[in-house]
């Protein structure tokens, strides 16, 4: 992890439960933290956390700075890891830090149900 990513990321920690619900997802309960590298890319996901019921999956956070045009394919490759490590469905969220990550609006749009 980043020096500069660690405050946003200690803040998320903090704030995910009240992101989930302004999102209308309902509260899981107690949020527990996880740790996953991707290798191919010697990257890491900025959050992960399960639940108290393995039922629920896994909620995904991923933290973007700047614009990315890449940014819908690598979360989807990111769903694609997570799901495959832990064997469970993935909600993945973007908190874009700029209210206009790119000149167009949103960098990508990539939308699986």
């Amino acid at each position: 992890m980043a020096k500069t990513d660690k405050p946003y990321k200690t803040l998320l920690d903090q704030s995910a439960p009240y992101i989930l619900a302004l999102l209308g997802i309902p509260s899981p309960g107690k949020l527990i933290p996880l740790n996953l590298k991707y290798v191919y890319h010697e990257r890491e996901l900025d959050r992960l956390y399960r639940t108290d019921n393995p039922a629920e999956g896994i909620f995904h956070f991923e933290i973007q700075g700047r614009p990315d045009p890449e940014i819908g394919w690598r979360i989807l490759r990111y769903r694609g890891l997570v799901e495959s490590t832990y064997q469970t469905s993935a909600v993945s969220i973007v908190c874009f830090l700029k209210s206009n990550p790119s000149p167009g609006g949103l960098t990508e749009h990539v939308c699986i149900h």
